[in-house]
């Protein structure tokens, strides 16, 4: 069985970029390098319905954690680009207690870079 990778000074962070048809989700390191990617179902939450866009968000999620063997208290940040959430209610609705980024066209790469700059400004801050 493999062993869990340790997060001990280390950091990972989710990058999504989900819509109506796909979601793509990125698993980065501190320094932003790509650890794994993994493709999921619809997470527009006004086309699939708010159950299925979270569901579909977790299971994205729980693959490209899998794949590294990093639990989920190990992820410092995340930010997701999702279809619909530009509007606030949406993004209340689907991220409640996240300070909501909107990013237009952006892809899972650039969510993540933004995690870890937020990650970091706020390690700085505190």
């Amino acid at each position: 069985m493999p062993q869990e990778k340790q997060a001990a000074g280390e950091g990972y962070y989710l990058g999504f970029d989900g819509g109506g048809t796909k979601t793509d989700c990125i698993l980065v390191d501190a320094v932003g390098a790509v650890l794994a990617h993994a493709t999921a179902g619809p997470s527009n939450p006004l086309r699939a319905g708010y159950a299925k866009a979270w569901f579909t968000l977790s299971d994205a999620a729980d693959m490209v954690l899998e794949r590294q063997h990093i639990k989920a208290d190990n992820i410092h940040g995340i930010c997701a680009g999702i279809g619909g959430a530009g509007r606030e209610a949406v993004a209340k609705r689907i991220a409640p207690r996240a300070r909501v980024v909107t990013l237009r066209e952006k892809p899972a790469e650039a969510a993540a870079q933004l995690a870890i700059r937020l990650g970091r400004r706020k390690a700085h801050a505190g």
